[in-house]
């Protein structure tokens, strides 16, 4: 059982408990190490990344503590092949959310049309 990491925890500062209990199960079973990149922003960060074209909207999850973003990391390194972060969502996130009754709860930014954005989870409230 591969756990996240402390930097991963602190990421995730302020964010939703089922979306923390969600990302801990998910790494435990995820086929892909992962970690957490970015929960809770302010809305300085979120400007700053709308700004930068890093973000499209200063309503983002993040905001509210909702959404998470988390790096695939196969081979130890860092990687952005779209197909690893599908395999994390499949394998790791969706039963995980199934296990915690959490499916109709999470959207994954992998599935989404207008902009796949493949490390992004959020949770419905």
């Amino acid at each position: 059982m591969t756990k996240l990491n402390a930097t991963s925890i602190t990421r995730m500062r302020g964010v939703d408990a089922n979306l923390i209990a969600l990302a801990k199960k998910a790494r435990e079973i995820s086929p892909i190490p992962f970690e957490i990149t970015e929960g809770l922003r302010t809305k300085e960060r979120q400007r700053y990344l709308v700004k930068t074209g890093k973000s499209r909207t200063m309503n983002s999850y993040h905001l509210r503590g909702k959404a998470i973003d988390f790096v695939a990391m196969p081979d130890g390194k860092v990687s952005w092949n779209l197909p690893d972060y599908k395999t994390i969502v499949e394998k790791a996130f969706k039963p995980a959310a199934k296990t915690l009754g959490l499916t109709d709860k999470i959207t994954y930014g992998i599935y989404w049309k207008s902009i796949v954005d493949g490390p992004h989870i959020q949770i419905e409230t």
